[in-house]
Parts: structure tokens; sequence; C-alpha cells
């Protein structure tokens, strides 16, 4: 595992564990090195804790559009857009 992977994994792990579930990729959800897999539907729900929900919207082909409601101080992000954020702290740091 690389630099930038073991930091995307580790910043993982700490959301995940300040707010107990935390969002892996479209409708899989871990806590720290544990994961639960979840099969949805279009039109389906996942709950995480009372302020979270995670809805499919549609699936067509290979993508699963997911429509997620969460509250502001929840970051949510796609995972090339975390990469870019860690590429860039860590040149900022160098």
């Amino acid at each position: 595992m690389d630099d930038v992977a073991k930091k995307v994994f580790r910043r993982a792990i700490q959301e995940a564990s300040k707010h107990i579930w935390g969002l892996q990729f479209g409708v899989i959800l871990a806590i720290k090195a544990s994961m639960l897999i979840l099969t949805r539907k279009s039109g389906e729900t996942i709950t995480i804790g009372e302020e979270i929900q995670i809805k499919v919207l549609a699936v067509q082909g290979g993508k699963v559009r997911l429509g997620i409601q969460a509250p502001r101080e929840v970051a949510v992000n796609r995972e090339e857009i975390l990469l870019e954020q860690l590429q860039q702290d860590e040149k900022s740091e160098g």
C-alpha cells in the first residue's frame, strides 16, 4: 500500500470512528477495518445512525447514482476528491 493510500485509509478510519459508521464506496459501509456489505435496489435507502441517509437513486450499467443526506459537519466526498486533497496537503507540507 503506497503512502497516499495509507493516508486515505487512516483518514477514513478517523472519520468513521467520529461518526460510528463511515461511507466507503457506493453502498459499502465500514467500521474501522470491518466491512458491512449491503445490497440495495433503486429507490431503497440505507440509514446511518439517526442523521445520515443514503438513497439509491438509479442503477444504469456499471454506475450507481446515490443521494446522500447528512449534517453539514459530516464530510462527504468522492474518493478521487479526497485523494486530490491529500496530495495537495502533502505538497504544501513538503
